[in-house]
């Protein structure tokens, strides 16, 4: 007889089946999976911000209280309509003590994407939000210190560790979410603590370039610097630009490395073609919620804002896009903060409204207090990396010709992804005209690539008119100023000539 007809050996074959069977469902149901907080969480990116036509890995590492084999998890990546663009399973094999899957994943079109993996039952589950945004329009979210909560800070220049890993895991830890870690570096002085010079300005510049060239630990993107500064006419400011220059010379020495150069009061005119070879990202400590204030005794915070705005503006360092490699931020001293007042959001709104080319912000925050970083750093993601659609100034305009007379509005998407459908409606006097759509709003590295041009048909009686265009319905889109305004006096037409 043979063996396998021996019953016997029948059921201890079905035993061991079931066996595998019910291990396999409880490493199942052993297995938890979550986003939150981010930058600790189980499921992640290895890009902040991805980017249209670039690839993104998405990584599945579930936590288990026991040592679990191969298993599966469902991922789709949803668009914003909810429709599933992709739709796969994922093996996931032991890795470094825990269970570990990967999917590459490069985007076709911007916009706003859903994740969601499953393992399992549909209450283990988690949902991750991946905003692809254009190639167009970079946008970079630079912390002084990036805290577990935190989850669009791009870049920090102070590496928090938590308890239980080292600073080398934590950079990896780090890079694997697409969070650019960097050394903490500060400014060599050429004065005592007494103020004297106690070394020469070349002296100081030699420094400088020594320690900014130095080997930094592996996985570090480069160096966070705190902190520029000086007012003109003085020793700081000559010291200032000394260290500068030393840090060009670094710059040349280290192709790769990334300098980010913290500038504490005004840009001096002087320093500011410095930072333009020397810095990758120049932040500008606008800390205008406690430090400037309480420091220099201020009322208006607002002229703080526009001065390093404009300054930078005109010596065209704002954003690679003017032919630099320099990217200037504000940076907002939410560490200052203990209570949410919206003045955070206030902020935010004036500065893309002055300074639209600007491609992101900065923050000195330390993790405390979390509410206030949670909610600055929404605020920021809302105006920044969504189509973000608005009337720019000098955005409304009428149009005469032969063929008769419109009224043109210009609507300009200063986000990070396209923009569709945006309606605006026109009105003469408080009356409503009539409305007409953009159906499409781009992405673009300037006014030229990223507005749309509106034109309404107006035949207007002789007078004075107050004229408006509203924008009236904007899907899926932040929108910034909502209104362009005009006044303009229309003469009765003249009669053609016999």
């Amino acid at each position: 007889m043979p063996v396998f007809a021996q019953p016997w050996i029948g059921f201890i074959l079905t035993c061991l089946v079931w066996l595998m069977v019910c291990r396999t469902l409880a490493l199942a149901d052993d297995l938890t999976v979550s986003c939150q907080p981010y930058q600790t969480g189980d499921f992640y990116a290895s890009a902040v911000l991805p980017v249209e036509g670039q690839p993104v890995a998405l990584t599945v590492e579930p936590r288990a209280s026991s040592a679990a084999g191969e298993v599966s998890a469902h991922l789709q990546i949803l668009n914003d309509s909810g429709r599933a663009v992709e739709d796969t399973t994922l093996k996931l094999s032991p890795h470094e003590g825990r269970l570990r899957g990967q999917f590459t994943w490069t985007p076709r079109l911007n916009g706003m994407y859903r994740a969601v993996v499953t393992l399992g039952a549909e209450s283990r589950k988690a949902e991750l939000l991946l905003p692809v945004i254009s190639p167009k329009r970079q946008v970079h979210f630079v912390w002084y210190a990036v805290a577990p909560h935190l989850r669009w800070a791009t870049m920090t220049t102070v590496i928090s560790a938590r308890k239980d890993e080292s600073s080398e895991a934590a950079i990896r830890r780090l890079k694997a979410r697409g969070v650019a870690p960097m050394a903490y570096g500060g400014v060599p002085s050429a004065f005592d603590g007494k103020g004297q010079q106690v070394k020469s300005f070349q002296e100081l510049e030699e420094e400088a370039f020594q320690y900014y060239s130095r080997p930094l630990t592996e996985g570090l993107a480069g160096l966070g610097i705190d902190e520029f500064g000086g007012y003109p006419s003085t020793p700081d400011n000559e010291a200032t630009a000394a260290v500068l220059r030393g840090l060009i010379r670094a710059r040349e020495a280290t192709p790769g490395r990334v300098f980010a150069a913290w500038n504490a009061g005004p840009v001096m005119p002087e320093r500011i073609g410095l930072y333009r070879q020397a810095a990758d990202f120049l932040l500008l400590e606008t800390y205008v919620f406690k430090y400037i204030p309480e420091g220099i005794g201020l009322e208006n915070i607002y002229p703080i804002l526009d001065e390093r705005s404009n300054s930078t503006r005109f010596a065209e360092i704002l954003n690679p896009d003017s032919g630099n490699h320099c990217t200037t931020l504000h940076s907002l001293d939410t560490a200052a903060l203990n209570q949410d007042t919206g003045e955070i959001e206030q902020v935010i709104r004036y500065i893309r409204q002055k300074t639209p080319e600007m491609r992101g912000l900065s923050f000195f925050g330390t993790g405390k207090p979390e509410s206030i970083e949670i909610k600055a750093e929404a605020v920021a993601f809302r105006y920044f990396v969504p189509p973000v659609v608005t009337f720019l100034e000098g955005s409304l305009w009428v149009q005469h010709d032969n063929r008769g007379t419109n009224l043109v509005a210009a609507i300009s998407n200063i986000g990070a992804m396209d923009a569709k459908n945006v309606r605006v409606a026109f009105y003469d006097n408080g009356k409503r005209l009539g409305t007409t759509t953009a159906a499409h709003i781009p992405v673009g590295p300037h006014r030229n690539a990223n507005r749309a041009l509106l034109a309404f048909a107006w035949i207007p009686a002789p007078g004075v008119h107050r004229l408006e265009a509203r924008i009236d319905s904007a899907p899926k889109c932040t929108v910034l100023n909502p209104i362009a305004a005009l006044a303009v006096f229309e003469s009765k037409p003249e009669k053609a000539a016999r």
